[in-house]
Order: structure tokens, then C-alpha cells, then sequence
């Protein structure tokens, strides 16, 4: 069984079920220590439309948090979250432009991490 994500009407990534219900679970959690919206809204047990705007909002604020922090525990468990959500940004239209080495090389990482979402 797998889950669907889509943007509009376009199917952006179909994960398996358990990939889709642990990455709409930390972000619901990512949201919540912040205050703020996911932009993932629950349209079936198995179906999530993402909602650009919100959704970029909670990335940007997750992106701008994991190049501040020191903390490297926090970091890698936000690693694998923030490069899903950036190939899902990137098909919904809103790729994240980088600023300075650290945040190019990660970038790079988006287009090997995205080859395994399939859409």
C-alpha cells in the first residue's frame, strides 16, 4: 500500500505507507514546536495535498533553522525530513535557491534524494 502527495492535481511523490505516514507525522511535529501550519492537509487515510504556501513556509523556517543550529543530533534527524520536503517544494514549483557552500553542496544531495521519490 503507499500513500499519494499532491500538489493541485498533480501527483508530486507516492511513498509506501509507512515512508508517508512517518514523514506526515514529523512534520505535524515540526509545526507544532513552532507554532505554526504544515501546509500537509489529510484529504484520505492515504491521500495529502500540500498546500505550497503554508508548507514552504514551515520548510524555509525548518531550512534556516538546521544551517544555524550546532546542535548535530537535531540536525541529523532534520536532515532526511528537510531534503524530502525540499524535492516536494522543487515539484510543487518552488525549488530553495542556496546561499553559500554548506547549503549548495546540500542542495546537491536533492537530486540523488529525489531519483528515490518516485512520483
Amino acid at each position: 500500500m503507499s500513500c499519494v502527495f499532491r500538489v493541485g492535481e498533480e501527483t508530486v511523490w507516492t511513498p509506501s505507507a509507512e515512508a508517508g505516514r512517518l514523514y506526515v507525522g514529523m512534520t505535524k511535529c515540526l509545526a507544532a514546536g513552532g507554532g505554526r501550519a504544515t501546509g500537509v492537509k489529510t484529504i484520505a487515510e492515504d491521500v495529502f495535498e500540500i498546500e505550497p504556501e503554508a508548507f514552504g513556509a514551515l520548510v524555509e523556517v525548518a531550512y534556516k533553522e538546521y544551517f544555524t543550529s550546532t546542535n548535530r543530533v537535531y540536525r541529523s534527524q532534520l536532515h532526511g525530513w528537510l531534503l524530502t520536503s525540499l524535492v516536494l517544494l522543487a515539484r510543487a514549483g518552488r525549488p530553495v535557491t542556496p546561499a553559500g557552500e554548506e547549503e549548495r553542496e546540500f542542495v546537491e544531495d536533492i537530486s540523488e534524494h529525489a531519483r528515490a521519490m518516485p512520483s
